[in-house]
Order: structure tokens, then C-alpha cells, then sequence
């Protein structure tokens, strides 16, 4: 075997092997985010209506008005 020759197995051989499961899996991923992008959307909407259920005294009391009930619900889903 020649060095060229050897070379290009070393090459062939660190190559990812391709398999019928990278496409499920690549399915997979696409399908997780999704479903954590739905989930954060849908706790978001949650907490703003919570908030909004609440009376201008309470919100006032917490500090917040309505028009920062969005932004609020934001920063607590972040953090």
C-alpha cells in the first residue's frame, strides 16, 4: 500500500458514518425545539393572563402597571 493510499483510508476512515438514523435524529431535534419553543409560548401567555387577572391595586403593590405586564412576564420566565 502506498502512502497516498493510506492516507486516504486514515481520511475515509474519520469520515461520520452516515445512517439511516442520523435523518430521525435530525427529525428529532427539529421536533424538540418546537415543543420547547410551544412550551415557553405557552407559559408566557399563562403568566400575562395571571397578571392581567389581577386588579390595578395589587399590580401597584407589586410595583407594576399594565402596560409592564408583558415585559414582567419576560423576566420571569428567563430567569
Amino acid at each position: 500500500m502506498n502512502k497516498e493510499a493510506l492516507a486516504m483510508s486514515f481520511y475515509e476512515m474519520e469520515q461520520p458514518k452516515s445512517s439511516i438514523f442520523s435523518g430521525v435524529q435530525a427529525y428529532l431535534d427539529r421536533f424538540a425545539s418546537w415543543a420547547v419553543g410551544m412550551g415557553d409560548s405557552y407559559k408566557y401567555a399563562r403568566t400575562v393572563a395571571a397578571l392581567s387577572s389581577l386588579d390595578d391595586n395589587l399590580l401597584a403593590k407589586m410595583g407594576l402597571t399594565r402596560q409592564d405586564i408583558p415585559q414582567h412576564a419576560r423576566k420571569v420566565l428567563q430567569g
